[in-house]
């Protein structure tokens, strides 16, 4: 068996693409980081889009696609902490936190 010549990746606006041609009956994979957001996407899908032939221009170059849904990111979100006064000697003061 021989191994196709590794891929050049790149990443750039959002995608993650390489080129190389890929053989019948060859098992590929990648992993790359990547970085979660603070809050969830309100612009853009929460999923991962794998698709093959990206770049093709008809439909005999992009023979393929999948989406996968993105789990949601489980975090307590806007947390904000008030107090009444920021004297360091003040007796009486009172902390607020919360959440929304």
């Amino acid at each position: 068996v021989v191994a196709p010549p590794a891929p050049t990746v790149s990443l750039g606006q959002g995608a993650l693409t390489w080129s190389t041609v890929l053989q019948p009956d060859a098992a590929y994979g990648f992993r790359c980081s990547i970085r979660v957001p603070d809050v969830p996407a309100t612009l853009a899908s929460d999923a991962f889009f794998v698709e093959i032939g990206y770049l093709g221009t008809t439909i005999d170059q992009r023979p393929a696609a999948a989406v996968v849904e993105a789990s949601p990111v489980v975090a307590l979100t806007n947390g904000r902490v008030s107090a009444q006064t920021s004297v360091q000697s003040y007796r009486d003061n009172y902390m607020t936190f919360e959440i929304y």
